[in-house]
C-alpha cells in the first residue's frame, strides 16, 4: 500500500497531465476526472494535515506543485 503522501503527489501529477489534454471541445470526460482528482487531493489533505499537521503538509504540497508544474512546463 502506498503512503498518503505518494498517493497526493501521483494525483497532483495526474491532474497536471489531464489538463494539458484539455481541447476547446469534447473534452468534458476530462474536466469531469480533472475534478473528481482534485476532490480526492482535498479529502487527502484533510487526513494528512489531521495526520502529519500543517507544517510538514505545506512542505509536501510544494513538492507536489513543483512535480505538477514540472509535467505542464511551467519549470
Amino acid at each position: 500500500m502506498i503512503s498518503d503522501v505518494t498517493r497526493f503527489q501521483i494525483l497532483m501529477e495526474e491532474i497536471a497531465i489531464l489538463k494539458t489534454k484539455i481541447q476547446p471541445h469534447d473534452t468534458g470526460h476530462i474536466h469531469t476526472t480533472i475534478s473528481t482528482l482534485e476532490d480526492r487531493v482535498e479529502e487527502l489533505k484533510e487526513q494528512m494535515e489531521t495526520k502529519l499537521g500543517h507544517d510538514k503538509l505545506k512542505v509536501d504540497q510544494w513538492k507536489a506543485s513543483r512535480i505538477a508544474d514540472a509535467y505542464a512546463g511551467r519549470d
